[in-house]
């Protein structure tokens, strides 16, 4: 037979490669988008952004000093460009903003994903790792879990120019090309103006790459000059908020992210990663930082590291990148070889002794290697996507979505009651960021919701710290009395405010559907100082009457 021409087996190679990458992210938008088409609302946050965008398309498209939301003139200085993003798809496709923040974080997650085998290629050199590394990150839950979300529509394209930025970075590093700085200033410029913790990310990890692919003179004069471009191309954000609000208004917001030891606690039990079921892709990806530290390849266990240190709260949507080129690293050097040697082994173990030494092409089809391995790797394959599809069974609190008993409730509000009315929205969640209805509650209901943290990020002099201390004492009356919430409204001078008190809808064993009512309910039902004006299947709501008697 005739070689074939180098050119065309590197044809061959180059199209078998995107093939598989078209794979890996066709089974990524899966996990996905099963999601997001489950329900017809966005899920969980996104209400702050919809107002926004609410915002962004009232104005024409022009920039506001302040965003309506919640009634309490927050200053508009969140990075924008998501917000762009959205209100001209909405313009373009004449889709609500509601309908937008449904999809575009989703379509922006699943661009991620090729995003990763960019950067794999570049850190581990191999095509079969980083086939590996993008199909173990397109199916780990972190990876989508907070981007598929309505507030998605900031962290999504905040990660992808993040990834991107990093890749043109490393290859900036290890090329030395002049050009590639105007690839790291575009990428880097759309990092900023669309996630702050995303370009935080992007900047820690830029140094690291620094160190370890850099240490020289000519990198350090092109890192810079990367740097203050990034700068120049984002001085339309930050200047013109600087110059409305003044600097403390971005400070304050860099400075809510905190170092809260709970958020810890999931990267040391190495459960980051929210697989469904067993932490199998991240016990992999642990292996793989065993076998990378043995080869004295720093890279990876070191960015790991400098991730969770570096930004503990929003570690694991970071990290599982690094877990994931682990996991390929692992599966291909470690893991599927040990699985050939085996079969190889008990394939010539069963052989006649005569026969032992019979050359590996010889052996029976059964034991050839890699038959084993593969079925392995389609076993994995299966649990990953499985435990993907499930995840929402799992972290349902996390991927909450309005149901419409609650959007039916929140339409009330909007159409029976003042429009100076304020609320205390009691819904008792697990965390502020996960509490679905005190963040649509001013949007859906154009009603001022008393205790709501979305959007305090941006107020000065310890805002966001203050209304969390706020939020948190409101819920721990949910499993009180009237009196827990009577003497929160008088110490934060809302007596006249209504108290809208969630009903949870949840399924019986038997499969009938039943309310969880909160006890605070039933003692408010039965205070002098409040009167029943509404009982949905969504909400119980109550008027004050603490400015009566």
């Amino acid at each position: 037979m005739v070689a074939r021409p180098q050119s065309e087996t590197a044809r061959r190679m180059h199209a078998l490669t995107l093939a598989s990458v078209a794979v890996a992210t066709l089974l990524g938008a899966l996990a996905r988008l099963a999601h997001v088409f489950a329900v017809d609302f966005p899920l969980n946050d996104g209400g702050l952004f919809c107002t926004m965008t609410q915002d962004l398309l009232a104005s024409r498209l022009a920039w506001p000093w302040y965003t309506s939301y919640n009634g309490l003139r927050l200053p508009f200085v969140y990075p924008p460009l998501p917000f762009y993003f959205a209100a001209v798809v909405s313009l373009l496709t004449k889709a609500p903003p509601v309908d937008v923040l449904r999809l575009l974080p989703a379509l922006f997650s699943i661009l991620t994903i090729p995003a990763v085998y960019l950067l794999s290629w570049w850190v581990l050199r191999s095509r079969t790792q980083s086939l590996y590394a993008t199909i173990a990150y397109a199916l780990l839950p972190r990876s989508f879990l907070w981007l598929i979300m309505g507030g998605g529509l900031t962290r999504a394209p905040g990660l992808l120019f993040a990834i991107l930025t990093l890749y043109c970075a490393l290859e900036m590093f290890t090329k030395r090309l002049r050009r590639t700085v105007l690839w790291v200033i575009l990428f880097g410029g759309l990092t900023v103006l669309c996630h702050p913790e995303a370009a935080w990310f992007t900047s820690f990890s830029a140094v690291l790459l620094w160190v370890l692919y850099g240490r020289d003179r000519e990198t350090l004069k092109l890192s810079l000059a990367a740097g203050a471009g990034v700068l120049l191309v984002t001085a339309p954000w930050w200047g013109v908020a600087i110059s409305r609000h003044g600097v403390s208004t971005l400070l304050a917001a860099f400075a809510t992210g905190g170092q809260n030891w709970l958020a810890w606690f999931p990267l040391l039990t190495l459960s980051f990663a929210e697989e469904t079921f067993v932490d199998l892709l991240t016990t992999i990806g642990l292996l793989g930082a065993f076998l990378s530290l043995a080869r004295r390849k720093w890279f990876l266990p070191a960015w790991a590291v400098l991730i969770v240190l570096l930004d503990p709260r929003s570690a694991g949507t970071y990290a599982v990148i690094p877990l994931a080129m682990l996991a390929g690293l692992a599966l291909d050097s470690m893991i599927l070889p040990a699985i050939d040697k085996a079969a190889a082994a008990a394939a010539c173990a069963r052989l006649p002794a005569s026969d032992a030494i019979r050359p590996e092409s010889d052996q029976p089809p059964g034991g050839a290697p890699g038959f084993i391995s593969r079925i392995m790797l389609g076993a994995l394959l299966f649990y990953a996507l499985f435990s993907a599809l499930s995840v929402r069974l799992v972290r349902s609190r996390v991927l909450d979505v309005l149901s419409p008993d609650d959007r039916e409730a929140m339409a009330w509000v909007r159409q029976s009651t003042p429009p100076d009315a304020r609320f205390l929205v009691i819904t008792a969640p697990i965390v502020w960021s996960a509490d679905c209805v005190s963040e649509w509650f001013p949007t859906l209901t154009e009603r001022v919701s008393v205790a709501t943290v979305q959007g305090h990020e941006w107020m000065p002099d310890s805002g966001f710290r203050k209304q969390l201390t706020r939020y948190v004492g409101l819920q721990e009356c949910a499993a009180s009395d009237a009196r827990c919430v009577e003497n929160w409204a008088r110490l934060h001078a809302a007596q006249d405010a209504y108290v809208y008190v969630r009903v949870r809808q949840v399924k019986a064993d038997s499969g009938v559907t039943r309310p969880v009512l909160m006890a605070v309910r039933e003692s408010l039902a039965a205070s002098q100082s409040y009167r029943l004006v509404y009982d949905g299947p969504g909400a119980t709501v109550f008027e004050s009457l603490l400015g009566v008697y």
